[in-house]
């Protein structure tokens, strides 16, 4: 799997000719070899990325956020660019499920300081509704919610979830390129989101679930990226218990490795 992963990127870097990334298993195979590989001279590669991510949200909206479209947004948090505030923005404000999902971490990636005196001098369509949504964030909260997704996204494919090369293996439609689960593995619980905490703490886990789509209000990664591309809406997905919505994808997908519970 990663080595197909690996000469997308090798090709991405080679001919600056990106059209064929508007292919959505080309440009989820770049995006997991740029999070094990991600050099300075990647900027603008990952900024175009993001674009993508926007657009195929923005064309189909049931689609749901899923693993790429933040992963990229992570990508390129890791050059601390205020001027990406707009760019970050813009994924997020893509749909309801990115509106949720993405978190205003990612937007303040630059800095909080940096970032709201950016917006504030601008004169974007969007600055007043952007100020609004930033006031008041900690410099804090974002640091910490930056370093809990550099976690989420370990630099070392040794460290990944073994859930998350199952995910892969059926966005790729190869099943067999997973590695089987282990015996009593679950999900990581996902870490904290600036959004969850400023928004949406006072409803409660049950609530944030069903404004975030989220599960623990958490931003826990579960919860919207077992759903298959293409049914964020699946009645058999989001609302399912973790663990029967889990096997169930599985089991539609004809993924036959170890048990995963």
């Amino acid at each position: 799997m990663m080595e197909a992963a690996a000469q997308a990127l090798d090709r991405a870097r080679r001919d600056q000719e990106w059209q064929w990334l508007d292919d959505p298993v080309a440009r989820a195979r770049v995006l997991w070899a740029l999070r094990y590989d991600q050099r300075p001279e990647d900027e603008d590669l990952v900024r175009h990325l993001v674009g993508l991510a926007a657009k195929h949200c923005a064309d189909d909206p049931d689609v749901g956020m899923g693993e790429e479209a933040e992963l990229a947004g992570f990508l390129l948090a890791q050059y601390g660019r205020v001027e990406d505030v707009w760019v970050h923005y813009g994924l997020k404000m893509t749909n309801m499920d990115t509106g949720t999902s993405y978190d205003i971490g990612y937007v303040l990636a630059a800095g909080v300081a940096e970032t709201v005196a950016h917006v504030r001098a601008s004169e974007h369509e969007r600055r007043d509704e952007l100020l609004e949504r930033l006031d008041g964030v900690d410099q804090s909260e974002v640091d910490e919610f930056l370093a809990e997704r550099g976690e989420w996204f370990p630099a070392d494919p040794a460290d990944e979830d073994p859930y998350v090369w199952v995910d892969r293996a059926m966005l790729i439609g190869d099943t067999a390129a997973a590695p089987p689960i282990p015996r009593r593995v679950g999900r990581r619980a996902g870490p904290g989101r600036v959004d969850a905490r400023r928004a949406g703490a006072h409803l409660g886990p049950a609530g944030r679930a069903r404004r975030g789509g989220q599960g623990d209000g958490r931003g826990n990664r579960a919860d919207h990226r077992l759903v298959p591309q293409g049914h964020g809406s699946d009645p058999a997905g989001r609302d399912a218990p973790e663990g029967g919505r889990t096997r169930g994808c599985l089991a539609r997908l004809g993924f036959r490795g170890g048990d995963p519970g």
